[in-house]
């Protein structure tokens, strides 16, 4: 059975809520492009970013957490941008 799978079957047997938590690390990055890469999460002044479009929250600099459906755009995301990143399952409630 896959992780997803286990994971999903946990989440409604339990009540619970199914999460990924991301990690990122943006030492390696300019420092432009460390401004443009959390305005791109974060949002700019008055806009809405990615991670608060897909329903996600802040938990300190550098780690947030998604509902699973918006994982898989998540890790495009990162991709696209080459930042290196970590992300594991959660389960909350």
């Amino acid at each position: 059975m896959r992780e997803k799978e286990v994971f999903s079957n946990l989440a409604k047997q339990n009540k619970l809520k199914f999460f990924v938590l991301y990690t990122y690390d943006l030492t390696k990055q300019s420092k432009s492009n460390k401004v443009r890469f959390v305005y791109c999460l974060k949002g700019r002044p008055g806009e809405v970013g990615l991670v608060e479009k897909y329903k996600g929250k802040f938990l300190a600099p550098g780690v947030f957490i998604l509902p699973v459906k918006h994982d898989k755009d998540m890790q495009e995301v990162f991709s696209l941008w080459k930042i290196k990143f970590k992300r594991k399952p959660i389960l909350t409630y």
